[in-house]
């Protein structure tokens, strides 16, 4: 399978694919210059705000947008661009948030790395809502991490699917929904070198899990149960980020990329890396595959 260029976007580091179903269309950022992208299904693209080093970002209950940029975290109103800011992370500006995402329960969750991407002093944190107020409060739920990706929770809420990139693998941690807290870790599926390291991941309807690989020029489904790979697609970037199921039905996977980094020469063989690829995946007896929906994260109502 193929993904066909959908926006010609140039991104620098493109990321953070979120399929908003309320308004139809897919959100997205590009870090490296601090731009919120709303795209729709037809490849119409635009910048709707710029955030410096804004890295991920989910809908709200209420229709605003949450998001981290540095290391801080706020709301913002996409139709007006007011940016309201509620707090940072008090560490070492060494390290940033990188992908994010919401649970199944309104949570978000989002995960620093090293800016140097070489030593383990990140960490995943999880957002609550502090009732009195409605903001958020970030809590530390795993350290020692290096370059947090990925994320997805399984069909059933009893488990969160994590990437920590330089370990090639996507470990799986046992969950109480409730809570929000993180239990046993073992690892559920091992990267091959060979498919280049892994990075964005989302999970479809029939709980395998789709993982971009950046330096791989494309994303593998792979089943958590097993860890075989399902299924190849191939994107003409080298530096595939993220991937996320949207559009009618949810069938169409969205696929994100990345200039960044790029010699002269990748960029004249891809010259479409920074884009928006997307493609409709059909299983073994030609059926499209579908996504999960995407949760809209708790607001202050």
């Amino acid at each position: 399978m193929k993904a066909e260029l959908l926006v010609d976007a140039g991104a620098s580091l493109g990321e953070g694919p979120v399929w908003d179903g309320i308004r139809g269309v897919l959100w997205w950022v590009d870090i490296d210059r601090g731009e919120v992208h709303r795209c729709d299904s037809s490849g119409s693209d635009e910048v709707v705000k710029r955030i410096p080093d804004v890295s991920c970002l989910t809908p709200t209950r209420d229709g605003r947008l949450f998001f981290c940029a540095g290391l801080r975290f706020g709301m913002l109103e996409p139709e007006t661009g007011e940016v309201q800011l509620e707090g940072a992370l008090t560490v070492s500006d060494a390290v940033r948030f990188n992908d994010g995402k919401c649970d199944p329960a309104g949570r978000f969750w989002a995960g620093t790395m090293d800016r140097g991407v070489q030593q383990p002093v990140g960490a995943l944190y999880r957002f609550d809502r502090l009732p009195e107020t409605g903001d958020s409060l970030p809590t530390a739920v795993l350290t020692g991490v290096t370059v947090s990706n990925g994320m997805a929770w399984a069909l059933d809420g009893t488990c969160l699917y994590y990437i920590d990139t330089p370990r090639f693998t996507v470990d799986r941690f046992s969950l109480d929904m409730t809570s929000g807290t993180l239990g046993d870790r073992r690892t559920a599926v091992t990267i091959p070198a060979e498919l280049g390291r892994p990075d964005g991941m989302t999970m479809d309807s029939e709980g395998n899990l789709w993982v971009a690989h950046w330096d791989g020029h494309g994303v593998s489904c792979f089943d958590p149960h097993s860890g075989a790979v399902l299924a190849r697609v191939s994107v003409p970037s080298a530096r595939v980020t993220s991937c996320m199921f949207g559009g009618e039905g949810l069938r169409t996977l969205y696929v994100t990329t990345a200039a960044h980094g790029a010699t002269p020469e990748e960029l004249e063989q891809y010259p479409h890396s920074g884009g928006i690829f997307a493609i409709t995946p059909e299983d073994e007896l030609s059926q499209a595959v579908r996504g999960v929906p995407e949760a809209r994260r708790f607001d202050r109502g």
